[in-house]
């Protein structure tokens, strides 16, 4: 009598390097809409909308000498930001653009490394204040 052993009777395929890539490839794939769509979601909320004004706010502010405040983000979309009470503030201080509501059209990806470009942007409700400074000079050129 013949003994056979066990793993030739049931022989175990052997995958392929290409199988088991395409199987990672999936999974991460898988991982990165996942992720996408927690992070869509996230800034969907009251928070991740706080966390996307501040975001901007900081990447004007360094690109200007004043400030840029913004009271809330009321809608977010694929094209860009709804904001409210949005504030252009002088270096020592004072209003100098107010803003009541602005739709503003976004490229998410220049955002994401720090620089707010928008190709276009509609205002109601705004209101620019001329003020001198303390050299003469008016406040919105010391802001801009």
């Amino acid at each position: 009598m013949t003994v056979t052993p066990r793993a030739s009777l049931n022989p175990r395929p052997h995958r392929t390097r290409l199988q088991t890539f395409l199987r990672v490839a999936l999974v991460v794939f898988l991982l990165l809409v996942g992720s996408l769509g927690v992070l869509i979601g996230w800034l969907q909320s009251d928070s991740g909308r706080r966390y996307l004004a501040r975001r901007i706010e900081s990447t004007v502010s360094k690109e200007i000498r004043g400030t840029l405040h913004i009271g809330a983000i009321s809608a977010l979309t694929w094209r860009g930001v709804s904001g409210r009470d949005v504030r252009f503030t002088a270096p020592g201080g004072g209003d100098v653009i107010v803003i009541e509501n602005v739709d503003l059209t976004v490229r998410w990806l220049p955002l994401l490394r720090g620089r707010l470009v928008s190709p276009r942007a509609r205002v109601k409700g705004a209101r620019v204040v001329l003020r001198e400074g303390r050299y003469g000079e008016l406040t919105i050129d010391t802001t801009m």
